[in-house]
C-alpha cells in the first residue's frame, strides 16, 4: 500500500509544488493549510508521516505548529506518527524546540528541496 503523507502548511504554493512529489513518489498525500483542517485529515485516515509548518494557523489566527508539534506527540493515537517540520523560521530556538517536543527532522525550505523533504520521509518510512 502507498505511504500516506498529510502535509500541513498555510501556503498553497508549497502544497502544490510538494503534491506533485509525493505523486511522484508514489506517496498518496493529503494537504491541510490550517490545524483544523489537518486535525480532520489524521481523523478521516491516520497518516503514515506527517510534514508541518510551525506557521500553522488555527481558528483564532494564531499560528503555532508547535502546539500542534506537541499534541500529536501527546495524544496516544498519534504519538507513533513521525513529523518533520519545515519552515522558514530558522532559528535554533526554533529548532531545537522542535526536536525537543519529537520532531524527526527539522527542514529549512530555503535550504531544502523536494527531493530533500522526499529522502526525509523515506527514512521515516524505514
Amino acid at each position: 500500500m502507498q505511504p500516506a503523507i498529510l502535509h500541513i502548511d498555510n501556503d498553497p504554493f508549497f502544497l502544490q509544488i510538494y503534491a506533485r512529489s509525493f505523486q511522484r513518489e508514489n506517496f498518496r498525500s493529503k494537504s491541510a493549510r490550517s490545524a483544523e483542517e489537518a486535525w480532520r485529515s489524521v481523523e478521516d485516515e491516520m497518516p503514515d508521516v506527517i510534514v508541518l509548518d510551525v506557521i500553522t494557523p488555527d481558528r483564532t489566527g494564531s499560528s503555532d505548529g508547535f502546539e500542534m508539534l506537541e499534541a500529536l506527540k501527546t495524544k496516544a493515537q498519534t504519538k507513533h506518527i513521525p513529523v518533520v517540520m519545515m519552515s522558514d523560521l530558522s532559528s535554533k530556538e526554533d529548532v531545537d524546540q522542535c526536536l525537543r517536543l519529537g520532531a524527526e527532522a527539522y527542514l529549512l525550505k530555503a535550504h531544502h528541496d523536494t527531493q530533500d523533504l522526499v529522502a526525509c520521509i523515506k527514512r521515516c518510512l524505514k
